[in-house]
């Protein structure tokens, strides 16, 4: 696996990512220690981190790790909710996915109404975010 490899992932990284300072951290310390996490998906994470904007402070918009997210697949207009979690918290039957899964690593940082092209198992789909719940924000209402 050469350079190639890693060529058709470079549509997904030039997207304006905005993270938190706690989100970067985390996932910072994560791919620094990532193990059994698919090297594709670190990379992908790893150039986010590069070319993130870092902020204290995050728009209810924007995805973020503990995010519960709606999105639309725009190919077959299928919708799917999950929340985005720490490896260790993945819970297929609770809607819960790894923040290193294609789609989270994806659109983490992306904001409601962005349109992303994510490179998927089954081929590449392109995908709009509909809906952000942040939990962090929620209890502070």
């Amino acid at each position: 696996m050469g350079f190639l490899f890693w060529k058709p992932f470079f549509y997904l990284i030039i997207m304006k990512t905005i993270m938190s300072e706690a989100d970067f951290k985390q996932l910072k310390k994560y791919i620094q220690t990532a193990k059994h996490i698919h090297a594709r998906d670190v990379f992908l994470l790893s150039k986010k981190l590069q070319n993130a904007t870092i902020s204290k402070t995050i728009s209810h918009t924007v995805v973020t790790i503990n995010s519960t997210v709606n999105i639309l697949f725009l190919d077959t207009n299928q919708q799917k909710q999950f929340t985005i979690v720490y490896p260790h918290l993945v819970s297929l039957q609770d809607q819960k996915i790894s923040m290193f899964s294609p789609i989270a690593s994806s659109i983490i940082g992306s904001s409601v109404g962005d349109i992303i092209e994510c490179k998927l198992p089954a081929g590449n789909k392109k995908i709009e975010i509909l809906h952000v719940q942040q939990p962090e924000l929620a209890t502070k209402i």
